[in-house]
């Protein structure tokens, strides 16, 4: 056996080409045949061979070599052969924040077997996830060596951040383990897939590491016992935020990234095993409560959004539902207020169209007054702060925080929780006006005007006067029944465009998606947007 006498020989390493140049002294094997082989031999762990494009040429004969090689480093220094007096600093710098330089590499390997392999070595390290590099520094990150707590102060401004709407996730490990290496493992996985050239984009502790997605973007991994709390938020000068989008994006990351590690147990060997036969599992954010987490279990067995453990609304049903899979609520309906005012009665605007019914409220919100709105229906006040740079108009940002909040207190059950907020809000002439209001008067006055062929479609030269004219297009977009969801799809597709270019492919869209886009529904939209002078513009037009 080759690889074995080589081993007795005291070989840890060799190329796959000097393999094969001195197997063909005696047999002829096909470069292939040789990886296939030592394939085989790393499934059992009698070799260490990766088929990377980086790694494929070279094999490791013993792999407790590699582990020696790492072990020079996080033996205490002082039983090691190294004059540590000379390179105190860089070892603290090791032991404490689990930092190793290149230089300090290179003065710990230089007179050591490890030393002409040193390139390869720490590309293997890299893939076995005991160590990453760094992309702004030249050093390598060893997550399982810091020692270095992380201030009580960023894990408790975190967690009470939730009041605010943050939402969070946790992976509860099962038999209260959490092995170490998972987690090491995980923190260089986040690192070499998060940390960018800022050299504060990337902080690490013994029990928590954050890492900035992008700018201004965040996510942070805490180690708590048996279990990884995983939070995504927004954060500046202003405060925090919450991110659903990068929320998202960080749970399927994370999920994949266990996958990965934990690719030992049997449970994702075999498909035939249920979820409840994984090693762990996930609990998401409930409530806006510190530390509240409910599981795909309790969650689908609730008979009301609401908290099981607190009693309040759930953060977030659609973000709960994309991960724990949509479910039918039997009774949702809010506690009864001031019944003597509310009609039980649906307000008819919602059943028309709901999205377009929360603008119209928005545009009720003038100034400041969209800070108490946001507070009587739960919002944090630093929430409200953070937002108002994100948005280029104060009605956007009113719309945004009915917008949300609605996703998480779905109509219409949530209809007495919204007029109430009216009323706490000191706007009771929009409570008595929302028990009739309707968007059918819009209609109304339209089909009053003399416009030639109301049931023609709209011309391009008709979207583009309204596009020209029109400053907040959106409105527009949602009286007509455009989705949210495709306003703002749109809107990123063409970001940095101009606001009227963005406009009129909207309404470009709209018009090639909707059989309705008729002279007669574009002026019922400008109506109720207030613009009749652009209204009598294009009914002049027409008669032409």
């Amino acid at each position: 056996n080759l690889i074995a006498d080589m081993k007795s020989s005291g070989c840890k390493v060799v190329s796959v080409e000097k393999l094969q140049s001195v197997l063909s002294n005696e047999f002829y094997f096909k470069r292939q045949e040789i990886e296939d082989f030592l394939t085989f031999q790393h499934s059992y762990s009698k070799v260490l061979y990766f088929k990377e494009s980086h790694l494929f040429e070279n094999v490791i004969l013993d792999p407790c070599w590699v582990i020696d090689a790492l072990s020079s480093f996080i033996t205490d220094e002082g039983t090691t052969n190294y004059p540590t007096n000379t390179k105190s600093a860089e070892w603290t710098n090791l032991r404490v924040k689990g930092k190793l330089s290149r230089s300090f590499i290179e003065d710990v390997w230089g007179h050591s077997s490890f030393y002409p392999f040193k390139d390869y070595l720490l590309s293997v390290l890299c893939r076995l996830d005991m160590i990453t590099q760094s992309k702004s520094e030249n050093v390598f990150y060893v997550p399982g060596m810091v020692t270095e707590k992380c201030p009580a102060q960023i894990v408790n401004d975190l967690q009470s951040a939730t009041k605010i709407g943050l939402v969070s996730f946790k992976i509860s490990f099962k038999n209260n383990f959490l092995p170490p290496a998972i987690y090491n493992r995980m923190v260089a996985a986040f690192i070499s897939m998060f940390e960018n050239s800022s050299p504060l984009s990337t902080q690490l502790f013994n029990d928590c590491a954050i890492f900035e997605l992008s700018r201004s973007r965040w996510t942070m991994l805490c180690k708590e016992g048996h279990e990884i709390l995983v939070f995504t938020y927004i954060s500046d000068r202003r405060g925090k935020a919450a991110d659903l989008k990068a929320f998202r994006g960080v749970y399927s990351i994370t999920l994949d990234c266990l996958r990965d590690l934990l690719k030992i147990y049997s449970a994702f060997q075999n498909p035939a095993l249920r979820q409840n036969d994984l090693p762990f599992e996930i609990h998401c954010q409930g409530c806006r409560s510190p530390l509240c987490y409910i599981s795909k279990e309790v969650f689908h067995g609730l008979s009301r959004y609401q908290c099981p453990h607190h009693g309040d609304y759930l953060c977030s049903v659609e973000v709960l539902e994309e991960i724990f899979g949509i479910r039918e609520i039997e009774a949702d309906r809010d506690p009864v207020i001031s019944t003597e005012n509310h009609s039980s009665d649906e307000i008819p605007a919602i059943k028309e169209n709901k999205e377009c019914f929360l603008d119209y409220i928005a545009s009720r919100f003038p100034g400041t007054d969209c800070v108490f709105l946001a507070a009587a229906l739960g919002f944090g006040l630093h929430l409200v702060e953070k937002q108002r740079h994100e948005f280029a108009s104060q009605h956007e940002l009113v719309f945004n925080i009915l917008y949300n909040w609605e996703k998480s207190h779905p109509f219409p059950h949530s209809k007495n929780l919204l007029l109430q907020a009216l009323e706490n809000t000191e706007h009771r002439e929009m409570v008595e006006e929302m028990k009739t209001f309707s968007f059918k008067k819009y209609w109304d006055s339209a089909s009053l005007l003399d416009i030639s062929g109301p049931e023609e479609q709209t011309s391009d030269k008709d979207l583009v006067i309204v596009s020209k004219n029109v400053k907040h297009f959106k409105r527009l977009l949602r009286f007509l029944k455009v989705p949210q969801e495709d306003i703002d799809d749109c809107e990123r597709e063409l970001k940095g465009e101009a606001a009227d270019y963005i406009s009129l492919i909207s309404l470009s869209r709209w018009k090639s998606l909707n059989s309705n886009a008729t002279r007669l529904n574009l002026c019922a939209a400008l109506l109720y947007m207030e613009l009749r002078d652009l209204v009598d513009r294009l009914v002049t037009q027409w008669k032409v």
